[in-house]
């Protein structure tokens, strides 16, 4: 789970359909999970920049790519990016169904043993979500 705050601004329609977003703020976050250290279970307080790109195929379906990136004040070299590209199609105002393949990289935290797996490496996978979603 996680929140954040930050400043940012949104630009819509330099090309019909298209959206272009950028924010910069700070982000808390807490894990939990069965493999996780208590250190990773720990809160985590950080700057955090986010960079969304929308395409608009149709009134159903748009097209999205974005990158996440974030950090911890407590340990700035341990940097989290995330990149993601696929589909959202909005059945209503707040329903939608969202199907991604998202690229991980998190740099070594301090605490981690140099040989520790799981860190300073691409991983992909596939997301599948469907939620209720609003902004404000």
């Amino acid at each position: 789970i996680y929140g954040s705050w930050g400043v940012g601004q949104l630009y819509k329609d330099w090309f019909p359909g298209d959206a272009a977003e950028w924010r910069f703020g700070v982000r808390l976050q807490k894990s939990w999970g069965e493999d996780l250290s208590g250190t990773q279970e720990d809160w985590q307080l950080g700057p955090e920049v986010r960079l969304r790109y929308e395409r608009t195929i149709d009134d159903l379906r748009t097209f999205f790519a974005m990158y996440e990136g974030w950090s911890e004040f407590s340990d700035m070299g341990h940097v989290t990016n995330v990149i993601t590209a696929g589909l959202k199609f909005r059945f209503a105002t707040y329903l939608a169904l969202e199907f991604g393949l998202r690229m991980y990289y998190e740099a070594s935290p301090q605490d981690a043993d140099p040989d520790q797996a799981g860190y300073s490496r691409w991983f992909t996978r596939q997301d599948s979500m469907i939620g209720i979603d609003a902004v404000f």
